[in-house]
């Protein structure tokens, strides 16, 4: 086993849950541990081991691309402090909802009644974890740091949803789907309302309107690293601000180009007029079954290796609707098939034309393909387990891209898709480091993306504020690999080939990603 491995295993005895996915055997009987993440006890053993990694790697004169991968890891680790971060936990996506989640809808059938027991016996550690939850807002109080309203307000939201929803959880059989419900209830349910309740009665008065890092203190420095570890250490804030702004007149100049060769003057209009929509939930379902079919049989165009599996395609559970579709990639837990969840809540909003670039983005050549060829080659248990957004969502971007659309309606879609993600590069940036507030951010989007909902745009809104830098991954990685596309096309013009060493390299960070690829065409 590599370095890699060995770190891997090690955090695995920390927080034994990681094995639901690697599946090491060693491990299996542990399953029922849930450590408590938020305990100062855990945070000491994590730190200890990547401290050990770190100097480990440090000694060895020569690191494999696996190793460096996990230096350049555990180096951003070390070097990223935020003196206030440590009192603004993600509420609006913590572990309960995200238990709930597994617990109703993403339990795969276990093979004997004590596998459903061991579930039963880790869900009992929610209720310690609640507390901690509950303390670190309480000395947030104290301290006078407080999350902002926005995020808040979305997880009132989402709880109440939750609490209002029936227990009814798939793939538990009937010998033990009485004790398992019960649990679910006392857990989850119940920690869910306590929580909920301490929000509402003693937290929600002192939340800020600051929807941004930079309304705390340290908080422009910490973007600023974030974005050196998520995207690349040589851009800024500010770079990355007006890229998004230069990116955006180029969208914009390709849609006015497409209406005046339709010959219409609001396209956005003409097309909100001669849209198609859906019925029924199941219309949607049917016809991301059969694009499925059509792009995995045009994937020998572009690539020389094929795939085996087709994703699974599932709806969005209903506390969950706020997002429109995303990918799980396929591990040991769930057989190597991935799962490609859409939102089918409100098929009267959701446009025919807009399925395909979603199925090409979530599916084929998407995430799927770069998933199961990740999933099936013999790379380290670490570079298969570790996301790097950049990687995925610039390769989920950059995919788009490579089809060619016949249909002028569904590259309407491509091209709305692509000024969405320009966008987030002047709404991210706005948001944590020029101090831009909800109002602003509503008006410049809504300005570009008149026929979304205004219900989307304050999603959208609320995932930039909460999930700093992540937005932007989607369009930098994306022109890293055209960068590199670039490059290898002058000398070499076969795309099949290009595509091979993106995906043979594999997961890892985007300035990594530039020197491995220039390694191997060197």
């Amino acid at each position: 086993m590599d370095l890699c491995d060995k770190y891997l295993v090690d955090q695995v005895n920390i927080y034994p849950p990681m094995n639901d996915y690697l599946q090491y055997t060693k491990f299996l009987k542990r399953k029922g541990i849930l450590p408590n993440h938020l305990s100062k006890q855990f945070n000491k053993k994590s730190t200890d081991v990547n401290e050990k990694y770190l100097k480990a790697l440090k000694k060895k004169k020569e690191l494999s691309f696996c190793e460096r991968v996990l230096k350049h890891d555990l180096g951003y680790d070390e070097k990223i402090r935020f003196s206030v971060g440590e009192y603004l936990i993600d509420i609006n996506d913590n572990i309960l909802f995200m238990y709930y989640d597994i617990c109703i809808n993403k339990l795969p059938p276990l093979s004997s009644k004590d596998d459903y027991v061991m579930v039963i016996n880790r869900m009992k550690s929610l209720s310690g974890i609640t507390s901690d939850m509950i303390k670190i807002m309480e000395k947030g109080i104290k301290a006078k740091v407080f999350m902002n309203k926005l995020v808040i307000q979305s997880f009132l939201d989402k709880s109440r949803s939750i609490l209002d929803d029936k227990i009814n959880p798939k793939n538990v059989p009937n010998t033990i789907k009485s004790q398992f419900i019960k649990a679910i209830q006392k857990y989850i349910i119940n920690n869910i309302k306590r929580l909920n309740t301490f929000v509402t009665n003693e937290y929600l008065s002192y939340c800020i309107d600051d929807i941004g890092l930079c309304a705390y203190a340290g908080g422009k420095k910490y973007y600023e690293l974030l974005c050196k570890q998520e995207i690349l250490p040589n851009l800024t804030p500010d770079t990355i601000h007006q890229f998004g702004i230069k990116e955006l007149k180029r969208d914009l100049a390709l849609k006015k180009k497409l209406a005046d060769k339709i010959g219409c003057e609001d396209i956005d209009d003409y097309m909100y007029k001669h849209n198609k929509y859906f019925k029924t939930s199941d219309e949607i379902i049917k016809l991301l079954e059969k694009q499925r079919k059509i792009q995995h049989s045009k994937l020998h165009k572009l690539f020389f290796q094929d795939i085996d599996k087709l994703y699974d395609i599932k709806p969005i559970a209903e506390y969950n609707m706020n997002m429109t579709a995303y990918y799980i990639g396929p591990n040991k837990s769930n057989g190597g098939v991935g799962t490609f969840f859409m939102n089918v809540m409100k098929p009267k909003r959701i446009s025919h034309y807009e399925l395909l670039v979603l199925s090409i983005h979530e599916g084929v050549p998407g995430h799927h393909y770069e998933g199961q060829l990740l999933y099936k080659s013999d790379k380290s248990d670490y570079v298969k387990n570790t996301l790097y957004s950049g990687y995925s969502e610039g390769w989920g971007l950059y995919c788009e891209s490579l089809y060619e659309y016949t249909n002028w309606k569904e590259y309407y879609y491509s091209l709305q898709y692509r000024i969405e993600r320009s966008l987030r590069l002047i709404i991210d940036t706005g948001i944590h480091y020029y101090g831009w507030n909800y109002d602003k951010c509503f008006d410049y989007m809504k300005s570009y993306l008149k026929n979304e909902s205004d219900s989307f745009i304050d999603d959208q809104i609320l995932r930039y504020s909460a999930n700093p830098v992540q937005a932007l991954t989607y369009k930098i990685g994306e022109q890293v690999i055209l960068f590199l596309k670039k490059e290898f096309m002058k000398k070499n013009k076969d795309l099949k080939a290009f595509h091979k060493i993106i995906l043979d390299i594999g997961p890892c960070p985007l300035e990594l990603l530039i020197d491995k690829f220039r390694e191997n065409i060197m």
